[in-house]
Parts: structure tokens; sequence; C-alpha cells
């Protein structure tokens, strides 16, 4: 829980230090290595690894990010079911929800995407998840700003 309370009061700014940590490694690499890079040919540039530090910085930082979503999530989880049940069944419902529109997407691709689909080799599980997902989306959509009119009508009717 020590950890859970200094991330609380100081979690941005660990964020925010070690963003600027990766961002100052990689100007570094590319300060070095840059003059090598403007002296290649233009057909070899893109076989270099001038970018790879960068790259995996932000990769590492996105992996430690989800691991800390997924961690203190689970802590607040457990450390407060009872007022975590609506959360809980939120998460649930949109589960249930893009379960349903998976089940209903037709996985076939036409017109211009059918072109894309063939040429990357797309299987139809993908295009399921593509099609399930975008449903979802759409739906969560329809449903924010269905609550967002409902809810001001309420407050200009009180």
């Amino acid at each position: 829980m020590k950890l859970y309370n200094f991330l609380s009061k100081h979690g941005q700014m660990v964020g925010f230090g070690l963003g600027v940590l990766v961002v100052l490694l990689f100007a570094l690499q590319l300060a070095v290595g840059y003059s090598d890079f403007a002296a290649l040919p233009d057909e070899e540039k893109p076989s270099t690894g001038i970018f790879d530090g960068g790259l995996i910085g932000s990769f590492i930082l996105l992996i430690l990010a989800i691991i800390a979503v997924l961690v203190f999530g689970l802590l607040q989880i457990f450390g407060d079911f009872k007022g975590s049940v609506k959360s809980l069944l939120g998460v649930g419902a949109l589960v249930i929800i893009f379960i349903i529109a998976y089940a209903t997407s037709s996985g076939e691709a036409t017109g211009a995407v059918k072109a894309t689909v063939d040429k990357l080799g797309t299987s139809s599980n993908v295009l399921k998840l593509i099609g399930g997902g975008l449903t979802t989306m759409i739906l969560m959509i329809f449903g924010t700003l269905g609550v967002l009119v409902v809810s001001e009508v309420r407050n200009f009717v009180k």
C-alpha cells in the first residue's frame, strides 16, 4: 500500500519524468548517429536502427502503464469489492455487447475493403473482431450521446 499511496500523490510526476527520460535518451541517440544516418543512401535508411531506441522506450512505457492499470485496478476492486460492483456490472455489460456484436458480424469484406483484405491476407475471424469492435464503439457513442441528452433535459426540467 505504500507504493499505491506514493503513486497516488506523485504518479503523474513519475510518469512525466519517465517520459522525459525516454525522450532525452532517444534525442541523445539520434544526435549521436544522425550524421551517419544522413550520409546513407535513401534505400539503406529504412534498415538502420536509429529510431529503435525511441520505439523500444515508448513500448516499455506502454507495457508499464498497462501493468500499473491492471494491478492498481485489481487492488481497488478487491480493496472495496462492494463499491466496485456497479463498475464490474458495467464492464460485464460491455463484454456482453461485444460478444453479441462479434457473433452477429459477418466476417465478409466488400467493396474497397475487400481489396485491402485480400492484399493483407486478413482472416474472417479478424474481420469479425474488427466488426464487433466497431459495432460496440458505435453503440457506446450513441449510448453516451443519449445519456448526455437525457441528463441535460432532466437538468433543464428541474
